[in-house]
Order: structure tokens, then sequence, then C-alpha cells
């Protein structure tokens, strides 16, 4: 056989990134065959060929037809190349090569960057917003008034402890749900929702028929101080690239009224984490402002977050990043007031966001505060003309952190135990747990998980 054929049939396929499996399958012949044929061991029929030509020909047409929707798309939808190859990881060339059909993909690569580009498509919001945080004073002593009266939780599934944070005496919680208490006057009750505790509570507002607008309302009837309240825009579409706005704060491309920045490479400030391998795969995080004022800004990569903490996917993530503002003090009864009065919390949001901090595009001839805004931040600022929705996503308590935690620090070493006294003939494990009562506490735990919430 001519060596010529052999090397330019294992040359294609190998440009065109086909396996000897796809080509010979397209080409209606065995592997086998395929594989004699590129190494020269065997001359094939003038049809073998031209099905190998017509499989080749094709692929390349598809190639070329794939690159050529992909660069259709993206403008259709506004999308700068420069821009999206950032959200993809890749070089402005590499992206141009596969729009224009020079570059291969496999297939489960191409879903996935028709998936990306798809998140910008203007008929699906790329933003959504929510409560993440919530810190409410109230001024009485009479910790069960504001757990019945004002939250609408049965005491039966509330679990009561001496010692809490903050100063307080006495803890209260229902699942992650917190509130504390103090015979103190000046202290008052003390509820905090953190992220798992607002998703938690919305369940219960859901089975109220209550928005967390009228629960904050009932709250301000009842006297009491809003201490801080956070608020989470997410970001499902990439419109924030956090590198970028460092970049852009750290080389005057940012009119700011928040003097600090901080910028990690690895994780959040506070990130709970203590394993520093897993820390360093944790995203970029940039924080604007002082922990200290009243107004304080942090943007994160979420989906890289959940990757590093769960093993979650980031082409399957719902939200790829997320922008908080974390308002206390004078700030939180501002905001507070305002979402009580209008009901729009992205409007509330986004208008201290444009109060603060704008990323802008230089111009040499323009002060700063003259340059036009950068249109990529334009496009996220956009959000309060779109009349974003407050989005509340109620999850029930489970203990998944607790079940993450056997399986990560116990699993292995009851299975060792198992393994050692399955070969001495006992059951320790077993008789362990067999000796084991639950105290109140874990028996209300149980309930809370179990039970109905609404």
């Amino acid at each position: 056989m001519n060596s010529t054929i052999s090397e330019y049939i294992k040359t294609s396929r190998l440009e065109l990134g086909l396996t000897q499996d796809e080509l010979a399958q397209r080409a209606g012949i065995s592997v086998r065959y395929l594989c004699d044929i590129e190494n020269d061991h065997g001359i094939p029929s003038d049809w073998v060929y031209e099905s190998l030509q017509q499989a080749l020909s094709n692929h390349e047409q598809n190639r070329m037809k794939w690159g050529a929707q992909l660069r259709k798309t993206r403008r259709a939808y506004g999308v700068e190349q420069e821009w999206f190859a950032l959200q993809l990881g890749m070089t402005t060339k590499q992206l141009r090569a596969l729009e224009t059909g020079k570059t291969e993909l496999p297939y489960e690569k191409r879903f996935e960057i028709m998936s990306a580009i798809e998140r910008f498509n203007p008929e699906n919001e790329p933003l959504s917003i929510m409560f993440d945080y919530m810190r409410i004073r109230f001024k009485t002593t009479d910790a069960r008034y504001v757990l019945e009266k004002i939250l609408r939780l049965n005491m039966k599934y509330v679990i009561s402890e001496d010692g809490g944070v903050y100063g307080y005496s006495y803890r209260f919680t229902h699942g992650n749900i917190l509130v504390l208490s103090s015979p103190d006057e000046e202290k008052g009750v003390l509820l905090e929702l953190r992220g798992r505790g607002c998703r938690e509570f919305e369940c219960y507002l859901r089975g109220q028929k209550r928005s967390w607008y009228e629960f904050m309302r009932d709250c301000a009837a009842e006297g009491c101080v809003f201490k801080r309240i956070d608020l989470a825009i997410n970001d499902h579409a990439g419109l924030l690239h956090v590198p970028t706005l460092y970049r852009k704060r750290v080389t005057g491309e940012c009119v700011t009224r928040l003097r600090n920045v901080e910028y990690f490479a690895s994780g959040r400030e506070n990130s709970w984490e203590t394993d520093e391998d897993l820390k360093m795969e944790m995203g970029h995080t940039l924080y604007l402002g002082s922990k200290d004022s009243d107004v304080y800004f942090c943007i994160y990569e979420k989906a890289q977050e959940q990757k590093a903490k769960f093993g979650k996917s980031i082409e399957d993530a719902d939200i790829l990043n997320r922008f908080e503002l974390r308002l206390t003090n004078n700030a939180a009864e501002n905001s507070a007031d305002a979402l009580m009065d209008s009901e729009d919390a992205a409007g509330t949001a986004f208008s201290i966001i444009n109060n603060y901090v704008r990323f802008i595009e230089p111009q040499t001839d323009k002060r700063r505060y003259d340059c036009p805004t950068d249109k990529h931040w334009e496009q996220f600022m956009q959000g309060e003309e779109r009349k974003l929705k407050l989005t509340m996503k109620p999850k029930p308590f489970d203990l998944e952190r607790t079940e993450n935690w056997i399986n990560k620090q116990v699993a292995k070493s009851i299975k060792m135990l198992q393994e050692i006294e399955k070969r001495k003939g006992r059951d320790f494990v077993q008789q362990l747990l067999g000796g084991t009562v639950l105290n109140e506490k874990h028996r209300k735990i149980v309930a809370q998980v179990t039970s109905e919430w609404k």
C-alpha cells in the first residue's frame, strides 16, 4: 500500500480530533481494518478509501458549520469574542480558531461551550437576588414571644441551651435558625439568619404565606432594630469576572467611595475551611470597603467555591459568581426601610452599589469621574432596569454538613473497625450504636429534620 495514503488517513483523523473507533464507525468498517490501513499493513479497496474520505470530509464540514453557528449565536447575544474567551478560560485566538472551524473539539466540549453561550441569551435573566443574612434585635427579653409570635415557629421543635454568642446568655435553635436571649434589657432578643438559616426560614414563610417584606414589617411593628442585612446578587451568566474587576480597581479604572480593597486568589478570608490545598481551589474573591464600615461588598466565584467544598461541577453550576452587599447599623436600617416601602430588593441593592462603586473605561482626555462605564459592569448594573424579583429558594433543614464530615473524617475509620471486628468475630460498631442513647437535643434534631415545615 502507498504509505502516503495511510499517513493521509491517520493525519487527517488526528487533526479532526477523531478516535479510530469514531472514524471506523462513520466509514462503516472495523477498527481492526482501520488500524491496518493506518499502519500500512493493508490496501483499502476503492469503496473503503472513498468511505474514509467521505467520513473525514463530512466531519470537517460539521466542524465548520458548528463554529459558524457558535459565532452567529455569540454575536446575536451581543457577547464580545474577547470577553467570551475569558469566560471559557481560553485565549481569543483559540476561540477564533473554534469559530472558523480550524480547531476540533470533542462533542462533550462543544456542548459545554454552547451551554455557556446560552447563559447570555437575552431571553434568560442572567441575575437573581436573595437575602443571605439577617440579624435583628428585638426590644424584649421574651425569646418565646419572638419564636412563636414573630417567627411563628412551633416551640415543640426548638432546642434551648445555656450559653450563646455576642454576649448573650441563652440560645434557641431550630435547624440553622438562631435566636439568642439575655436578661439584660439592653441586649434584648437577637435573631440571626445566616445563608442556610435564610433558606430554611423561607420554607416557613412559604407555609405562612408571608413574604420577606411582610415579615420585616411584622418585625418593625415590634420596634425591632435591623442590625445587619446581606443581599446576594447571583450571577448565572458570568457577567462578573473577579480578577478583571480587581485589576481595574488597582489600576484606577474604578470610581468608588470605598477606599479599602482586599483580594484573595484562594477563597474567602472568613472561609471555615482549614485545609490549605482546598482553600487554594476556592477561586478568587474581591472585597471592597472596610469590615468596620456600614457598607461592605464581597464579590467571589461561587461555582469554584462549591466545586472545592463539595466537588460540584462548574459546568453544571447554576450560580457562577456572587456579589454580596453586607449592610450593618445605619445602612441596614436605611435599607430595611427602603425594602419595606418599595418591596424592590433589586432597586435597593443596585442603588446602593451605584452610590459606592462604578468601573469605567479609561479615556486619556477625560477625568475618571467623566469616563464612560465599563460595558460589562453596565450589563451587570442593568439588573435594576430589568426589575429583578426577590428570589426565594426554600430548603428544609438537613444534616448535609454532618454527613459530609462523616464521609470525609469518620467513614474510613468505621470501615476499618468493622473489618478488624469482623476478623475477630465481634461487632464493636453495632455494640457502640446499640448502647448509645439520644438526649433531648438530638431527639429534637431528628424531629426537625423529619417534620413537615408547613
